[in-house]
């Protein structure tokens, strides 16, 4: 673990120093010429979270910035990040509706499965991220949790369709084995 650390930290003394970081570093001027891609995604999200009449918009947000920076829009790991947000939010759900004891247990019951790595399908960061946004006091008198849970789901088929209709169909390598 302090490998892994330390390792990390080499290389963000690199990157402030100037030097590239590994492959995919993204110039001044491909992030100019982005910038506006990414406001006309999100501004469609937006849009189309009113045409639903949505008003948990950060909800969807959350997941569209979940799945993109962490998970790196790999569509493999769709799955877990959009299930793990769905459990979060019902996680908070029941910390704003249940019994203070009962919505506690569940929620230590997933802390303890997020401990031994089981269910991770499920429980896993995506999962205590939504949770730990869901229980902030402000969102918890607001909120609504069941319409959080539809921007997250339109959120999901809306950044996952335009990544793979924009997404050019990666080739699979040729095997270096021949048969």
């Amino acid at each position: 673990m302090v490998n892994i650390m330390l390792g990390h930290a080499w290389q963000a003394r690199r990157y402030a120093q100037g030097e590239q970081m590994a492959e995919g570093k993204m110039t001044k001027t491909r992030a100019a010429l982005a910038l506006p891609c990414v406001a006309l995604m999100v501004g469609g999200y937006i849009g189309l979270a009113a045409l639903c009449h949505l008003q948990e918009v950060y909800a969807g947000l959350v997941f569209s910035l979940l799945w993109g920076a962490i998970y790196r829009a790999d569509f493999a790991e769709l799955p877990q990040a959009f299930l793990g947000a769905l459990c979060g939010i019902v996680l908070a759900y029941a910390y704003q509706r249940a019994p203070i004891f009962a919505a506690m247990a569940l929620i230590l019951a997933a802390v303890y499965c997020l401990l031994l790595g089981r269910l991770p399908l499920l429980i896993n960061n995506a999962g205590m991220l939504f949770l730990t946004i869901g229980t902030i006091p402000e969102i918890q008198a607001h909120a609504n949790f069941p319409r959080a849970a539809l921007a997250v789901t339109l959120a999901a088929l809306y950044f996952g369709g335009l990544i793979a209709v924009l997404t050019p169909a990666r080739q699979s390598a040729p095997d270096p084995q021949p048969r």
